[in-house]
């Protein structure tokens, strides 16, 4: 397995698009149009379990330094990556597993189930998985958004 061919920037996880911002000030979420002045925030990641590339996850800690702060980190994070220009995202909704199953149920759930929270403490096996339902052209193919 060669994790070198993967594209430099990665953004992959559970993506949340076309979501506006709450502006009713009684909302514990609410965000002014002088906090954030879009009337959408660009795909973001939901936070439970995401991955960013080494590179990628360096370039947002730079550029956090000149994007203005919300208190939102998960969709802070989105708009701070949204100003990578070779960002490749990977919608990877597919998989449910905690606790964690038999690895050929792994498998069986991989192509089954319609989202993506695995916990794992091994970026071999998360690469595994990928690899196994996901070639490098599709993957690609379907992580523009």
């Amino acid at each position: 397995m060669n994790y070198t061919t993967l594209p430099t920037f990665n953004f992959a996880g559970n993506i949340f698009a076309g979501f506006e911002p709450h502006r009713n000030p009684a909302s514990k979420w609410y965000l002014s149009k002088k906090e954030y002045k879009y009337d959408t925030f660009p795909p973001w990641l939901q936070g439970m379990t995401y991955f960013l590339s080494p590179r990628l996850a360096k370039e947002i800690y730079n550029l956090s330094f000149t994007t203005p702060y919300i208190f939102t980190d998960d969709v802070y994070v989105g708009i701070v990556a949204d100003r990578v220009d070779q960002l490749k995202r990977y919608n990877l909704n597919k998989f449910y597993s905690f606790p964690k199953p038999s690895p050929k149920q792994e498998l069986i759930n991989w192509n089954r189930k319609a989202s993506v929270f695995y916990h794992t403490s091994s970026n071999k096996e998360w690469f595994t998985f990928w690899w196994t339902s996901c070639d490098l052209v599709t993957c690609t193919q379907s992580a523009k958004i």
